[in-house]
């Protein structure tokens, strides 16, 4: 299997929010997936459609690769899960209507 099938960024778009200081500030989402999820499917849906609309920065992280051990441990059983900044705000399911609200509150 190739590596960059296992593990690989998706990036929505970059453009910046400014920050309290004047300084360039990205929202980050961290979504934690593995293969033949139908969950993680249903549930990347919601982000690839909401992100785009925030500017919000989007990871994929594959819990299955070698390098995502830690993450595989955490959340074998509880995926997807999606972070937010470094916090996680899902867990199973994600909630178009809560990530909205959840993304325009860090605007």
């Amino acid at each position: 299997m190739i590596r960059a099938a296992l593990h690989h960024r998706h990036v929505h778009d970059l453009s910046a929010m400014h920050g309290p200081a004047g300084g360039v500030t990205h929202m980050k989402l961290t979504f934690f997936t593995k293969p033949d999820c139908t969950l993680c499917d249903s549930a990347w849906f919601v982000i690839d459609k909401i992100a785009p609309l925030f500017g919000a920065v989007v990871e994929k992280v594959d819990i299955t690769t070698p390098a995502h051990r830690r993450w595989f441990e955490l959340y074998k059983h509880d995926i997807p899960v999606v972070h937010l900044d470094g916090n996680e705000i899902f867990r199973h399911k994600v909630s178009e209507t809560e990530l909205r609200r959840l993304l325009e509150e860090r605007r």
